[in-house]
Formats: structure tokens, sequence, C-alpha cells
């Protein structure tokens, strides 16, 4: 049968899992991992590898008419206890070998656990655990994580008493960095708040959050929006060569002063319009785009804008202007401005 991943989770903390076999594929090979590790634990219980329950075998060294899969299915135990099969970098031409293993299946042998790439939905391996209701199969595509994902790799990790706000940011995270990424962070913070009862706070999130390529630049940014025009030279000077391209530059600062106009148009003031940008801003970045906002104005934000767009137009232009000077030039000029008077 066909199942979610939100609904294998589900079935996750079910007394009774009800399947002989597990088929997950996709292009997401560490939420795959993931999946299939709870599946281990939760079929074969948390001393299962230590018990020696647990059989891994790459589906590569297997031949397709094969039996050794089946031979490993019926093993029984020293230990007693539920065993577990993982059948790992599975592909479409495998599935004779595990068809075999469930011929005779019965409920005294091992529960298989395949893992695979992506599957076309022609694949006889798919058709093998979509059509029989003793096994499952399992799609793993990118997309963001839920809420309630993000909820329970903290819960994993020992992390229950987390601000609202805290987790807002997690999500927003989870749907910017790969999943390994996401489950690194988790288990740093686990590691952060270790002997430590408070609740995570939105601030303990950006300390241990991964960083972005954009920081460097970032910074000269910010040096221009928060008039700060004497870091804004040695702020240039750090940046990467890719970073301090001047058509680079420009189209990211004309993207941070159309959100500064955005916040500061906002009816209900510069903090709703802040939570109102798409995609989301967090941490520091939502808390400086307010401050730009109330700093610059409608009317001062929409000004730079009319400055940016020129200078852009020049340096992608006119090959004989010094365009790196130029634009370092019009970013001093933005910082040192006299704002229009809002009265």
């Amino acid at each position: 049968m066909k199942l979610s991943a939100a609904r294998l989770r589900s079935l996750l903390a079910d007394q009774n899992l009800p399947h002989a076999g597990f088929l997950l594929f996709g292009n997401e090979p560490a939420r795959i991992s993931q999946l299939r590790d709870k599946l281990v634990d939760r079929i074969g219980g948390p001393d299962a590898i230590s018990e020696m329950r647990v059989e891994r075998v790459d589906a590569k060294e297997i031949p397709a008419d094969s039996s050794r899969v089946a031979d490993l299915v019926q093993a029984v135990s020293f230990f007693g206890g539920r065993r577990v099969v993982c059948v790992e970098n599975a592909a479409g031409s495998i599935w004779p070998s595990i068809e075999r293993c469930f011929a005779n299946w019965t409920e005294d042998h091992a529960t298989l656990v395949v893992s695979a790439g992506t599957l076309p939905a022609s694949s006889k391996l798919r058709k093998l655990f979509e059509t029989n209701p003793r096994l499952a199969s399992v799609a793993v595509y990118p997309g963001k994580p839920q809420q309630s994902e993000v909820v329970d790799a903290l819960a994993e990790a020992g992390l229950s008493d987390v601000s609202q706000e805290a987790l807002q940011d997690l999500v927003v995270i989870a749907g910017e960095h790969e999943t390994a990424e996401l489950q690194n962070l988790v288990e740093k913070l686990a590691l952060y708040k270790l002997n430590d009862d408070t609740q995570l706070q939105p601030k303990e999130v950006a300390e241990c959050a991964p960083l972005t390529g954009e920081t460097a630049l970032d910074e000269v940014l910010n040096a221009v929006a928060g008039r700060r025009a004497a870091d804004i030279g040695p702020a240039i000077r750090k940046l990467s060569r890719n970073d301090r391209r001047p058509a680079r530059m420009c189209t990211q600062a004309r993207t941070l002063f159309r959100n500064i106009l955005l916040a500061a148009s906002h009816p209900q003031g510069p903090r709703a319009g802040a939570m109102s940008i798409r995609p989301p801003l967090y941490f520091e970045r939502r808390d400086n785009m307010i401050r730009f906002a109330r700093l610059w104005g409608a009317e001062g934000a929409r000004q730079a804008l009319q400055d940016l767009s020129q200078v852009d137009l020049q340096v992608r232009t006119n090959i004989r202007v010094p365009a790196e000077a130029t634009v370092e030039r019009v970013f001093m000029r933005l910082a040192l401005r006299k704002l229009p008077s809002r009265d």
C-alpha cells in the first residue's frame, strides 16, 4: 500500500506495526535514512543492533535472482525478539529477490526495510510494495517540513519547552536547509540547552543556526541601511570575489530597500510589514528590518531605490565606469544622506 512520510510517522506510534516490509524511496536520502532508522528502532527496539537483530545489505552486491535476502529474512535470532533486514541502495532490477522474501512470510520472520533512490511509477519494485496489503511503499520527496515534524525532531532531542517564536524560526530554517542540517541544528541546540531548563528562545536558535553564504554581504548592506558609513568600505573589502561583483551588490541592495519600503509602508506599522515579507525574515534580519523601516521611512526607502536603480543600470551598461568604486560611492551617499522629514 502507498503511504506518505507523515502517515508513516503516525504509524510508528501505533502499538502494532502491521507490515511485513517497507519500501522507502525518493530523492531525499537524509530523510529516507532518518525514517529507516526510526523504523528499525520501532520494530526491533532500542537494543536490536547490540543484540545483532539488524542485518544491513547493500543491494548492489545482490544478484536479481539471489535468495540471500530471503534467507536473511527467514533466519532466527539467538536472542529472540523482532528482527529487521535493511536492504540499501536498491534499484528496480532487484525486485525478484525481494519478492521471494514474502512468498512464505510469517510473523516469525524479519521485517524487511528497503531504501532506494527515485523509482518510476512503472517500477516493479514499487508495484510489489504498493499492491500487497502486508507491505508499505513510502515516497520521500523534497518539501518544506511541517511544523509537526520540527516539533517531533525537537522532542526526540529532549527539547519540549520551546517558545512559539523560536519554533517558527526553526520551521523557516527547516525550509531553507537540507534535512541533515536541520538535524545537526537540533542536536546542537540539545547540547546548548543541556542542564538548562529554561524555554528555548529565538536568540538561542540564532546562535546555533548555520551561517549562510550571504553573511558577509549582509554586513555591507546592514552598514548602508543602518547609516554606518565608516563601516561600508572595510565590509566590502571582506567580501569574496563573487559577492563583490558590482551588479550582485546592487541587486541585493535593491532587494533590501524594496523590503524596507514594504515594511515602512505597511498600514499596521513596520513590525507587521516585516512579518509580511516573503520569504520570511527571522532572527536579526527581522529585527534589523523593523529598525531600518523606522529609520528610513517609506519616502527615504523609495529615494534610495531610485538611486540604486540608476547605478545598477550604469554599471551593467557602461564598461568604462569603475563599477566597484561607483557602487561603493552610492552606498556611502545613501548612508550619509539626510532623510526626508516624516513630520
